[in-house]
């Protein structure tokens, strides 16, 4: 009995869990996710075509897509982030400067498949750009020194059109590039003052402040390539 008992467990036990795995298995996909790096330093490095390198006129290094398998639609994000800081001495000035730089979109998209191996993107975003720089001058001369601090504070908000083309290498890695049309409007502020140091003497300190704003719409035509992966 206790034998028959254990056969008849392990039984059930086959029979539970191949119910469980056929109702695995029928769940479907219902995702895409691609994620795309700027790769246009890769490229010149491994294929050097010629000298003249085209400027980069998309400030997103990263970019993320989700889409849904069945309706094509979904979202799609970028993001780019640039830290630089800069010190130069002539022997005469004193030069420091640091920029902090972030571009950031986020939007809908439609994938159009064109081909076996191209397939357009159609997006919309909405922009938020947020620009900084930072910059202290000393120079002396004799008895007198001259430090000039000069800070640059830009912040963007706007949207606009994107279209995207890229080629199917394989399975999971594609190549593309990209073309949008932006909308961008934005406050502009700066900030410069100017210490005068004489030696015995009280410093004299001036300064001017601007506070501007500016719109713009620009065409960035497709001269950044990405390297996405899916999964």
């Amino acid at each position: 009995m206790c034998l028959k008992k254990i056969i008849i467990g392990f039984c059930l036990f086959i029979s539970i869990q191949s119910t469980a795995q056929d109702s695995a298995c029928c769940k479907q996909k219902k995702w895409n996710h691609v994620l795309g790096v700027q790769a246009n330093q890769l490229i010149r490095q491994v294929f050097n075509f010629s000298n003249n390198n085209p400027t980069i006129n998309n400030p997103y290094l990263l970019t993320y897509t989700a889409s849904n398998i069945r309706s094509n639609w979904g979202v799609d994000a970028g993001l780019g982030y640039t830290f630089n800081n800069i010190f130069d001495n002539d022997g005469n000035t004193k030069k420091e400067t640091n920029i902090n730089d972030l571009y950031f979109r986020i939007g809908v998209q439609k994938q159009i498949p064109l081909t076996r191996k191209f397939t357009s993107q159609f997006s919309f975003h909405i922009l938020y750009d947020l620009l900084y720089n930072n910059t202290i001058s000393a120079q002396e001369f004799n008895f007198q020194k001259t430090v000039i601090t000069s800070k640059s504070n830009i912040a963007r908000f706007g949207g606009g059109p994107a279209m995207n083309l890229r080629y199917k290498i394989n399975a999971r890695v594609f190549i593309g590039t990209e073309l949008n049309y932006y909308f961008k409007h934005g406050n502009t502020k700066t900030d410069v003052t100017t210490t005068n140091n004489f030696q015995g003497q009280p410093s004299d300190i001036t300064s001017s402040k601007t506070d501007n704003t500016a719109t713009t719409i620009l065409l960035n035509m497709p001269t950044a390539i990405f390297l996405q992966i899916k999964w």
